[in-house]
C-alpha cells in the first residue's frame, strides 16, 4: 500500500464525510442546543421562588416551574398558531423568535397563632411567557429541524445553508465566538513593570452555582509572599490568612510541606516558607488574624461586625469555584497548591504560563453568550417582579407587562453591543450582520474568533501567532490594519467542546482505585501521622484539587479505559505535568478540539474509504485532542512518516486542515509567498458570485450575483465538500502574461471586449426598498393609494404604477420615477383635512429594472411593500479583478477582440496581466495553476490542487510532463502574434487558463461628480456624501497642494465661490452687521454696504460676538 493510496483514502472519503456529519455551524449549533435544552432551565431553577411578606402574618410565594420553549410562531388573521421559516421572518422583517414559558405556582403561606404555617389559595398557571428569545436557524427549535434538502428547498430555503445564525428585524445576523482566559486555573506570570513584585500567580475564580467570579492574586517579592483578597486594598501576608483559617502553626508548617515537597531539598523554597512561618508566629490567635485583615478593608466596618465581615470574605468571596459546600480546610489546601506553583515557577523548575498559549484560552460560542447574558437579565426580571409583588400580588398582570429579557437580549443582537446597559463590562461588535456576497465567506463568519480587546491596542504579543495555535486557528486569515491578531479563524474541523456533568465527572474519578477516595481524610491522617510519602501526584478537575495518586500510570490508564468505554464524554481531557506533578482533567466548555488518529488503534485503508468519519471517531480510531493533550504528544504529519519513526502517537488527518477554509480553498498556498495567502482570504470573500441557490425568493437589502459562475478547473478538495462548485464564485479565463499596448503597467489591466460581450464577468444588484404604511399620531397618517392628480408633485413621473398605487414588475425606473404611490393626511381638531404627496421615488444611482414585489404587514399591523431593483453590470473601465492567489488588479482598458494578441492556433486571450507583477510578489502558485488548467481543459477533467498533498514538492515537473505529452510546450509558452500589426513577438509568451474573481468595488457604485445641489442649513455648504449628492471634500492637503501650485484665484473659486458665497451687509462707518440693510442699529448710520464672505466665516464672527469678542468689518 503506497502513500498514494492513503492520501486518496483520506481526502476521497474521509474528509467528504466529515463536512456531511459535521457542517461549517456544527458547532454554534450544537452550542445553541445546549442552551434552550438545559441552561435556561438550570437558571430559571437558580432562582425559582420568590417569597414577598404582604403583612406579619401573611406573605405571598410565587414558584417558577417546568421550562417550555417553543419554536418561532405568529397570530394569523383568525387568532390562531401558525409556525413559520425563517424565510417568511425575513420577508416580513420580524424577529425569528421562540416564547419562553413556565409553570407558575403561586400560592399564601398564613403564619397561625400557634405559629404554624399553612399554605392556602394554591394556583397553577401553565406555561406563561415570560420571555422572547432569538432562535438559531438549524437549532433543534428551529422550523427547518429534522427537514430534509428536499423540504428545505419546499420552504425556500437554500439547500446548502445549514444555519448557525439568527434573524433579527427580518436581517441575519450571526455571534462571534469571543476568546477569553480560563477560569479556575492557576497562572504564573512575570509583572514586569511592577518593581515590587517578581512573579504573580494568579486566578479568575467563578463559582459553577452561582456564576460569582473573583479574581485571586499571590505575589512574590523578596523571599515575602502576600495574598490579595477581595475588598481588601492591602496586600496580606500569607502566614496571617492560614491564621485567619484557624489553622495553628504546627498544622499550616505540615500544609506548606505536604504542598511544597521541595522544601526538604531546596533552600530557596525553605527560606520562603520560613518567612511564612514567621508571620503567622506573629499572630497568635485567630481574633488577631481577622482583626489585622479588618484594618485595611475597603469598607467602614462596625466593631462588633468585622468579624464576621472578614469570615464572610474568606468563605464565600474567596476562591468561590471550589463551591459552596467548600470547607476553610479546603480552601488552604488551595492556597498551599497556588504557593507550590509560584514557588516552583520562581526557582525555575517550572516555566512562566503564557497569556497566549491555547490551553489557556477559551472561545465562548453562541450558546454561552446567550446563556450568560440571558442570566444577568433574568436577575433583573425577578428583582423587578418582587418589587411589583410588593405592591400587587398579582404575578400574571405583572410577568405580562415585564419584557426585560426579550428587550435586552434583542437590543444586544440589533446593535452588537453585548451586555447588559449600565454594567460594568460591555463587549461590542459580537452580533454582526451576515456576511452572504459569496458562500466562502458565509463559511468563514461562522468559524470566526474575536479577542475583545481595543483595536488600537499596543501589546503586540496578543496579535502576534502562537506556536500552539498551529491546528486549532488559521496562521494565514486575518484582517489586515488594526484587527491583524484580533480577528483570527478556526480551522475548519476544529470543535469546541460543550459543558460535561462536572458532579458526575468527579464522581467516576474518585471511584478510580489508584486515587484515594477522600481527599481531606488523607490530609487529616497524614497531619495526624506527621509523616509524609512524598511520591504523589495531584488529581485536578478543571482547577478544583480533588484528590491524590501514588501510581500514575496506572491512573491515566484507568481515564484511559473511562474514555475508552464512552463513560467520559469525548471531549473530557486529561495529561500529566511531571514538574509540577499533576494529572489535570478538564471538562469545561470552550476548550478547543482537533481530531488525530490514534497510532495503536489506526484504521486500515479499506476502513478509511468505507466508514464515515462518526464511525471512526465512535471506534476510537479517531480521537479529539484539545492543547492539554496535544502538548505532551509527537504528531506525523503522514502515514510514511508515522511509521518511519515509533516516537510518533498520533496522525494529522491531512496537513491541509491546519489552515482556515478560505486559505485551503486556494491553489497551491504553499507555493507562494505568505502574505499572499492572507491576501486572498480577504479578497475571496469580495469576490461576486453565486452566493445561495435561492436567491429567486430571497430579498436582500444589497446583493452581487454573477450571472454566470463557473465551477473552476483546479479546485482543491475543501471547495468541492463545502459547494463551493455548486455555488461558484469566478470565471476560467485564458490569461496571457505579456505587456500590450503600454495601458496594462503595474496592476492594470486589459479585458477582451468580445469576451464581455458574451458575458464575461456580467453581473447583476439587487437592492431592496422596503416602504411602509405609517401612522405617525392620532393626527398624521399615509395610505399606500394613487395619488390624486392634484396633490401630484410636477417633478415625478407616476407613469409606471399600477392600479394600487405600486410599481409594475419589469418596468425600468430612472431618478424621478415613482416606485410607491403614498398619500398623507393631516387631520386636526377643528380644521379642515390638509393632503400631502409623500410617494417614494428612484433617487439618482438606484436605476434599474423592478425585478420583484412583495406585499405583507408588519408587526404593528402596517402595511408594508417590498421592491427589489436589478441593476446589470457590464464589467467596465476601473472595475478589479483578483486571481485565487491575490493578484489583484484594474482593469485599465478594454480592448477589441480584433486588437487582442491571439496565438497561432487561433486563441485569443480574455485577459492580459503584466509579467512585472509575479517577481516581487512570488505568487508561483498561479503559474502552476496555469499550467495544471490547461493540461485539464485539454484532457478534459478536474484537477485537485489541495495544499500540502504527495505531489507537492515535485508538482511543477509532473506538470510540465503533463502539458508536453498534450503537444503544448512544457513551460506553458506559445507562440503569439501582435493583434494590431499581425507580427510575432520576439519571445514566447505564457498564456493559460486561470480561475479569477470579480470583485465587488464597482465603478458604477462609486463614481460620484456633482454641479450643484442641496445645501446644510447650519452652514449653506454642499452636504456630504454620495448617497446625498453631496459635494467632494476639498480639505486640508488639497488647500496645500493648491498653495504649491501657487493656483490662488482657482483656490478661492474652490472654497468659497462655489462653496458657501454669500453677500453680508456691514456698516461703512462702524463695520458692525446691522439687523437691517437700510440703517446700522449701533450708530445710526444709513450707509450699508455689502461685501462678499464666506457663510461660514459669517457663523464664526457671530460665534465671537457671543463670546464677547467683537469683529469689525470695514469695507472698503
Amino acid at each position: 500500500m503506497t502513500e498514494d493510496h492513503w492520501e486518496d483514502a483520506i481526502l476521497g472519503n474521509l474528509l467528504k464525510s466529515y463536512y456531511l456529519d459535521y457542517d461549517h455551524s456544527y458547532a454554534q449549533k450544537r452550542s445553541f442546543n445546549n442552551f434552550v435544552e438545559h441552561r435556561i432551565g438550570k437558571i430559571i431553577d437558580e432562582e425559582s421562588t420568590l417569597e414577598i411578606q404582604v403583612n406579619p402574618n401573611e406573605s405571598y410565594r410565587v414558584e417558577f416551574g417546568q421550562v417550555f420553549i417553543d419554536s418561532p410562531y405568529i397570530m394569523d388573521e383568525n387568532r390562531k398558531i401558525k409556525y413559520i421559516s425563517p424565510l417568511e421572518a425575513k420577508i416580513r422583517e420580524i424577529n425569528y423568535s421562540g416564547t419562553v414559558s413556565v409553570n407558575i405556582r403561586t400560592s399564601k403561606i398564613i403564619t397561625c397563632a400557634n405559629g404554624e404555617k399553612r399554605e392556602v389559595d394554591v394556583q397553577i398557571h401553565m406555561k406563561k411567557i415570560i420571555a422572547k428569545i432569538p432562535i438559531m436557524v438549524g437549532s433543534s427549535k428551529c422550523f427547518l429541524a429534522n427537514k430534509n434538502k428536499q423540504q428545505r428547498i419546499f420552504h425556500g430555503e437554500c439547500e446548502y445553508d445549514h444555519g448557525g445564525y439568527f434573524i433579527v428585524k427580518g436581517k441575519e445576523r450571526c455571534l462571534i465566538s469571543q476568546e477569553r482566559m480560563n477560569h479556575n486555573v492557576v497562572y504564573v506570570f512575570e509583572q514586569k513593570p511592577s518593581p515590587k513584585y517578581s512573579l504573580i500567580a494568579e486566578i479568575r475564580s467563578m463559582s459553577e452555582e452561582t456564576r460569582h467570579s473573583v479574581f485571586v492574586q499571590m505575589k512574590i517579592h523578596h523571599h515575602k509572599i502576600v495574598l490579595q483578597i477581595p475588598f481588601i486594598q492591602q496586600d496580606i501576608p500569607l502566614g496571617i490568612v492560614f491564621r485567619a483559617y484557624g489553622l495553628s502553626v504546627d498544622d499550616i508548617e505540615l500544609i506548606l510541606h505536604l504542598n511544597c515537597p521541595q522544601s526538604k531539598k531546596n533552600s530557596i523554597i525553605a527560606k520562603f516558607i520560613d518567612s511564612i512561618l514567621f508571620d503567622a508566629k506573629k499572630i497568635e490567635t485567630t481574633e488577631k488574624a481577622i482583626s489585622y485583615i479588618c484594618l485595611y478593608s475597603l469598607n467602614t466596618i462596625m466593631k462588633e461586625r468585622k468579624k464576621r465581615y472578614v469570615e464572610q470574605l474568606l468563605n464565600n468571596e474567596l476562591l468561590p469555584h471550589l463551591g459552596i459546600s467548600s470547607s476553610s480546610f479546603h480552601k488552604v489546601l488551595f492556597l498551599g497548591f497556588m504557593l507550590n506553583k509560584l514557588l516552583l515557577t520562581f526557582i525555575d523548575e517550572r516555566k512562566m504560563d503564557e497569556r497566549d498559549h491555547v490551553s489557556n484560552k477559551r472561545i465562548e460560542l453562541s450558546g454561552y453568550l446567550l446563556s450568560e447574558l440571558f442570566r444577568t437579565l433574568y436577575k433583573r426580571f425577578v428583582r423587578t417582579i418582587e418589587q411589583q409583588l410588593e405592591k400587587r400580588q398579582d404575578v400574571l398582570v405583572i410577568t405580562n407587562r415585564c419584557n426585560h429579557i426579550s428587550l435586552g437580549i434583542n437590543h444586544c443582537m440589533s446593535t452588537g453591543n453585548w451586555g447588559v446597559p449600565k454594567s460594568n463590562y460591555i463587549r461590542t461588535g459580537v452580533s454582526q450582520i451576515l456576511n452572504r456576497l459569496t458562500h466562502n465567506s458565509f463559511l468563514s463568519q461562522l468559524k470566526r474568533i474575536l479577542v475583545p480587546i481595543g483595536k488600537e491596542g499596543k501589546n503586540t504579543k496578543v496579535r502576534q501567532v502562537h506556536s500552539s495555535q498551529i491546528g486549532f486557528i488559521c496562521p494565514h486569515e486575518t484582517p489586515e490594519g488594526s484587527q491583524s491578531g484580533i480577528v483570527k479563524n478556526m480551522n475548519p474541523l476544529v470543535d469546541v467542546s460543550i459543558v460535561d456533568d462536572n458532579t458526575f465527572i468527579r464522581s467516576v474519578v474518585e471511584e478510580i482505585p489508584s486515587i484515594q477516595e477522600k481527599l481531606f481524610d488523607w490530609v487529616h491522617t497524614l497531619l495526624a501521622k506527621n509523616d509524609f510519602d512524598w511520591n504523589f501526584d495531584k488529581v485536578i478537575l478543571n482547577g478544583n484539587w480533588i484528590g491524590v495518586t501514588y501510581d500514575t500510570e496506572s491512573t491515566l490508564q484507568s481515564l484511559r479505559e473511562l474514555k475508552n468505554n464512552n463513560i467520559l464524554s469525548v471531549s473530557v481531557s486529561f495529561s500529566h505535568t511531571k514538574i509540577s506533578r499533576e494529572i489535570n482533567i478538564f471538562s469545561d466548555e470552550g476548550r478547543m478540539l482537533r481530531p488525530l488518529f490514534y497510532r495503536k488503534n489506526f484504521p486500515s485503508l479499506p476502513e478509511i474509504k468505507t466508514k464515515s468519519f462518526r464511525q471512526l471517531v465512535m471506534e476510537k480510531k479517531i480521537v479529539f485532542l484539545d492543547s492539554y493533550e496535544i502538548e505532551n504528544e509527537v504528531i506525523a504529519m503522514t502515514k510514511e512518516e508515522m511509521d518511519s519513526r515509533d516516537y510518533y502517537t498520533y496522525m494529522e488527518i491531512h496537513p491541509s486542515v491546519l489552515t482556515s477554509l478560505c486559505v485551503a480553498m486556494q491553489p497551491y498556498p504553499e507555493h507562494t509567498q505568505a502574505p499572499r495567502v492572507t491576501y486572498h482570504a480577504a479578497m475571496g470573500k469580495q469576490a461576486i458570485g453565486l452566493p445561495y441557490s435561492n436567491m429567486h425568493v430571497r430579498l436582500d437589502t444589497v446583493q452581487h450575483i454573477l450571472y454566470h459562475p463557473e465551477k473552476p478547473l483546479i479546485q482543491s478538495h475543501h471547495a468541492e465538500y463545502n459547494n463551493c462548485n455548486d455555488l461558484p464564485f469566478g470565471h476560467n479565463l485564458i490569461v496571457a502574461v505579456l505587456m500590450y499596448s503600454g495601458y496594462n503597467q503595474e496592476d492594470s489591466i486589459l479585458l477582451n471586449r468580445g469576451a464581455i460581450d458574451r458575458g464575461l464577468f456580467r453581473s447583476f444588484s439587487l437592492k431592496t426598498l422596503v416602504i411602509e404604511e405609517k401612522k405617525k399620531n392620532s393626527i398624521v397618517s399615509e395610505t399606500i393609494c394613487v395619488v390624486p392628480r392634484q396633490y401630484q408633485c410636477r417633478s415625478f413621473d407616476y407613469s409606471k404604477l399600477d392600479e394600487g398605487g405600486i410599481v409594475k414588475v419589469g418596468h425600468y425606473v430612472s431618478a424621478g420615477d415613482v416606485i410607491v404611490s403614498k398619500l398623507q393626511k393631516t387631520n386636526e381638531k377643528n380644521t379642515i383635512e390638509e393632503w400631502q404627496d409623500n410617494s417614494i421615488i428612484i433617487k439618482s444611482g438606484e436605476e434599474g429594472y423592478v425585478d420583484k414585489v412583495y406585499g405583507t404587514c408588519s408587526p404593528d399591523g402596517y402595511r408594508v411593500i417590498k421592491i427589489q431593483i436589478r441593476t446589470i453590470r457590464i464589467p467596465e473601465i476601473g472595475d478589479k479583478v483578483a486571481s485565487r492567489s491575490a493578484q489583484k488588479g484594474t482593469v485599465s482598458m478594454i480592448l477589441n477582440e480584433e486588437d487582442m494578441p491571439f496565438t497561432a492556433s487561433g486563441i485569443v486571450p480574455d485577459i492580459i496581466v503584466n509579467p512585472l507583477a509575479f517577481p516581487s510578489r512570488m505568487t508561483i502558485n498561479q503559474l502552476i495553476e496555469c499550467l495544471a488548467a490547461k493540461t485539464a481543459a485539454v484532457q478534459g477533467e478536474t484537477k485537485y490542487c489541495t495544499a500540502f498533498s504527495r505531489h507537492s514538492n515535485d508538482i511543477i515537473p509532473r506538470l510540465c510532463e503533463e502539458l508536453e505529452k498534450t503537444g503544448f510546450d512544457r513551460h506553458g509558452n506559445e507562440i503569439m502574434y501582435n493583434g494590431k500589426t499581425g507580427k510575432q513577438f520576439q519571445s514566447m509568451i505564457f498564456i493559460g487558463p486561470t480561475y479569477y474573481h470579480r470583485l465587488k468595488h464597482l465603478v458604477a457604485t462609486k463614481i460620484h461628480a456633482r454641479n450643484h445641489g442641496s445645501l446644510q442649513a447650519l452652514t449653506r455648504q454642499p452636504l456630504e456624501g454620495r448617497s446625498r449628492e453631496g459635494g467632494l471634500r476639498f480639505g486640508e492637503m488639497e488647500r496645500d497642494c493648491m498653495l504649491s501650485h501657487g493656483v490662488s484665484r482657482f483656490l478661492k473659486e474652490r472654497l468659497f465661490d462655489v462653496s458657501d458665497y454669500f453677500q453680508l451687509d456691514v456698516c461703512q462707518q462702524c463695520g458692525n452687521i446691522p439687523h437691517h440693510h437700510k440703517k446700522c442699529n449701533m450708530c445710526g448710520c444709513t450707509t450699508i454696504q455689502q461685501i462678499p464672505l464666506p457663510y461660514a466665516c459669517k457663523l464664526l464672527f457671530q460665534e465671537l460676538n457671543a463670546m464677547s469678542i467683537k469683529v469689525n468689518l470695514l469695507p472698503k
